[in-house]
């Protein structure tokens, strides 16, 4: 089957995704993406949050909670 998508009908994730070749969930990295999108992700042990976010003009640092899991970890990234 041979699927055509319209990119105009991509959301801004999804679009974003796709500009990545990314054509399934597994082939996700959240880190790699940061990377390239000027994103550090930090992790540690955060006391009162699963994560924070800094973000100076087009950079920015994500911190995640180590202390939470990695199902948590990914989705506040």
């Amino acid at each position: 089957m041979n699927c055509k998508i319209n990119p105009a009908s991509l959301s801004q994730g999804e679009s974003l995704l796709w500009g990545y070749g990314i054509t399934s969930p597994g082939e996700i990295n959240l880190d790699a993406i940061a990377l390239d999108l000027g994103i550090q992700i930090r992790r540690r042990k955060l006391d009162g949050a699963d994560a924070r976010l800094v973000a100076v003009d087009e950079s920015g640092v994500i911190t995640v909670n180590t202390a939470t899991s990695l199902v948590r970890q990914r989705f506040s990234i």
